[in-house]
């Protein structure tokens, strides 16, 4: 039996304000679908029977002139009843949405479709989820914002464009997302569970006899076999690409101690602020003595999120600056520790699906479950999760009792993702980096080395000059 697109409304409203107890509806935006097409939509103003605030006017563009004549929201509550039907609402935060509608008695049964949060599972990766930044991401565009219209239709294509990416989700992921979607307090289960008929997937587990033979005789889960980690070839360093039209030029009086440091063998520790400018300018010196003698630079960060930063936008930056001449081209590493990678023996054991945890740790094992298979290095950083979900990372993190452990097929086979990360790391004409953690705990084995020679600190004082301390 073909499968039969089902009809949705994506609804968007522009408010006086949060507070559904306290705040008024000043527009409705809402259009009727069936996959690509359009059957229907509604845009009105409504009176607000309140005065609206000047930070609304700011944020949707509406001022109270436009509200004069408005009708009442009785008076277009039978039209929109109408086209609402029992239809699930589609929106972005949707909930925020169908609160303002229930409290006039509307969409009261009306199941919730959150491109939100299906946009948070689908893409995991990235650092916003605002409808525009989502949009953005999957190409999808929209000539305004906070519109109701306008922000419904692109409820509605961002929609499409992430129901585009489920179609394109393994049968194993798109099970193991079913059998997460009930534990989930997640208002976007149901294209899941559409997709899942669609194929004509059975519901329940998706371990198979035959499959749990296989993960008995190999000892793994042959589900491994379609990472995309499985199909790589063992990791080689990252080329270094200065970025040009960089504006940050190197601070003399940091340059001077950090080269005077460098070429004597002497530590230096440099006070500057965390602002680009300031790391930047400390990379700057560290590069012009590094690359010409070919000599390693380990730069340690505070988290694997700094330590990243540093990667893909300081380290470019420093280097455009520089304008030397680069053949062959550095190179650059991340190396992190165990703890900062996925490990595959603990993500396919039975840990992750032998405990009930909370539901925001659930959407947590949710994300990473989207985000395992396209991984190519498991690095925590690259993927989004809230506070709330970060213990879904404790159940499936790497540590050196598994990373070290005899006998891991993961690892044999070159797939465990702290191992790869380390033979990442480059020769000796390359830089590279380590945790800041980490090397504290070396350094403090043998005892602390900055306490045994002179050390210069350079502190930016509130006038924004740099002054020496010794």
């Amino acid at each position: 039996m073909p499968f039969v697109e089902p009809l949705r409304v994506a609804i968007d409203i522009e408010t006086t304000g949060l507070a559904v107890e306290n705040d008024s509806i000043i527009e409705i935006g809402a259009v009727a679908f069936r996959g690509a097409e359009i059957i229907d939509s509604f845009e009105t103003f409504v009176e607000p029977r309140r005065p609206l605030p000047y930070r609304i006017q700011r944020l949707t563009n509406i001022t109270p002139a436009m509200l004069v004549g408005a009708p009442t929201f009785a008076t277009i509550a039978p039209r929109l009843r109408a086209l609402l039907g029992e239809a699930p609402l589609v929106g972005h935060s949707v909930g925020f949405d169908a609160s303002f509608l229930r409290k006039m008695h509307l969409a009261e049964r009306n199941a919730l479709l959150d491109t939100y949060e299906l946009a948070s599972l689908l893409l995991p990766t990235l650092p916003s989820y605002s409808l525009g930044s989502v949009a953005d991401h999957l190409g999808v565009s929209a000539p305004t914002h906070h519109r109701a219209l306008a922000d419904a239709v692109l409820a509605r294509d961002v929609l499409l464009a992430l129901e585009a990416r489920i179609r394109d989700l393994p049968d194993e992921v798109l099970a193991d997302l079913c059998e997460l979607a009930p534990l989930l307090v997640l208002p976007a289960s149901l294209p899941l569970h559409q997709e899942r008929t669609r194929r004509g997937l059975s519901s329940g587990s998706n371990t198979t006899t035959f499959a749990r033979a296989i993960n008995a005789q190999l000892r793994m889960n042959p589900n491994v076999l379609d990472l995309r980690v499985a199909t790589l070839a063992d990791p080689a360093p990252q080329p270094l690409v200065a970025r040009a039209g960089g504006r940050v030029a190197p601070a003399p009086e940091v340059s001077a101690v950090i080269t005077a440091a460098l070429q004597q063998r002497q530590p230096a520790l440099v006070e500057l602020s965390a602002f680009t400018d300031s790391i930047e300018a400390v990379l700057i010196p560290m590069l012009a003595w590094a690359l010409p003698a070919s000599h390693r630079l380990v730069i340690a960060a505070a988290t694997p999120a700094a330590a990243r930063a540093i990667v893909e936008v300081h380290l470019p930056n420093a280097l455009g600056q520089l304008g030397l001449p680069a053949e062959p081209p550095p190179t650059v590493a991340l190396c992190a520790e165990p703890r900062d990678y996925l490990c595959l023996h603990r993500w396919y054991g039975p840990l992750r699906t032998a405990v009930a945890p909370a539901p925001e740790t659930m959407r947590g094992l949710a994300k990473l479950t989207v985000w395992a298979h396209d991984t190519t290095t498991g690095a925590r950083d690259e993927i989004s999760l809230p506070t709330m979900e970060a213990p879904a990372w404790d159940l499936v993190r790497g540590s050196s009792t598994y990373t070290e452990m005899p006998g891991c097929a993961y690892r044999e086979r070159g797939w465990c993702f702290a191992p790869r990360g380390r033979r990442r790391r480059p020769d000796r004409r390359h830089h590279a980096r380590r945790p800041f953690r980490r090397r504290g705990r070396d350094q403090s084995a043998s005892g602390s080395r900055l306490s045994a020679h002179r050390s210069a600190c350079l502190r930016r004082g509130r006038d924004g000059q740099c002054r020496p301390h010794h």
